[in-house]
């Protein structure tokens, strides 16, 4: 009899497409990449701060990179999701971080 095994990763990438704990997990995971996603000038004006229901939270240090990343959003939101490997975030939400 043939066994199918599959790696960790993988069977964490299903569980966390249906477990809503899993799926903010790992989308909280991002923090880490959030420089190799956006680039470092961004990442240094930027943060992901939450996630929810489908959408990301993401705090900029003022208005004008708030308009900035407005500016590049269906860019990051591409980029985010083609990184997690399947289309976990549906909207980005830019709050001012102070």
């Amino acid at each position: 009899m043939k066994k199918n095994y599959k790696p960790l990763s993988d069977i964490f990438d299903e569980l966390s497409r249906t477990n809503p704990l899993l799926r903010k997990i790992r989308i909280l995971r991002l923090k880490n990449e959030w420089a190799n996603i956006v680039g470092p000038i961004v990442s240094q004006h930027s943060r992901i701060v939450d996630y929810s229901d489908g959408t990301l939270i993401v705090g900029a240090d003022d208005g004008l990179w708030i308009h900035e990343l407005s500016i590049k959003k269906t860019a990051i939101l591409s980029r985010l999701n083609k990184h997690l490997g399947t289309k976990l975030i549906n909207r980005i939400k830019f709050i001012s971080k102070k």
